[in-house]
């Protein structure tokens, strides 16, 4: 699998916080444009990662 992204930030950095939001918005595009390649219905919102609610994930 190809890397995505890498960085390194504090969820008390503004840009930080909105740049990962970016980010796994980006990823939750990518995802559902696979499945529709695919012939696969996207996936509900209520399934997706909410990447926000854990500080302790990191990219790298």
């Amino acid at each position: 699998m190809a890397k995505i992204a890498s960085f390194r930030g504090s969820d008390s950095d503004e840009n930080f916080r909105l740049h990962r939001s970016e980010l796994m918005r980006q990823i939750d595009q990518f995802a559902n444009a696979k499945r529709l390649r695919e012939g696969l219905p996207p996936l509900p919102a209520e399934l997706l990662v909410d990447f926000s609610s854990m500080p302790h994930i990191s990219f790298s």
